[in-house]
């Protein structure tokens, strides 16, 4: 299952997205690569262009694993 949690606080909008689903690689450092991919089938890209997008928007795009893998996106208002 996953959660979508969208709020605004100081000036920033943050969204944070969990996913209960299988665990995430613990193989951290290379899912920011472009063209790296757990799946057989993946392009890699994903996640790469997804930070890319919120960084040209100012933001960050921060990955920390909890109960359930979890991105934060937080981008100024």
């Amino acid at each position: 299952m996953v959660h979508l949690n969208a709020y605004a606080a100081q000036g920033k909008l943050i969204m944070e997205i969990k996913d209960e689903g299988p665990d995430f690689p613990t193989d951290t450092l290379n899912i920011r690569r472009p063209f790296h991919s757990t799946k057989p089938s993946g392009t890699g890209i994903g996640l790469s262009l997804a930070r890319q997008i919120v960084q040209a928007h100012g933001g960050v795009l921060t990955f920390c694993r909890t109960n359930a893998t979890t991105f934060s996106c937080t981008v100024p208002l």
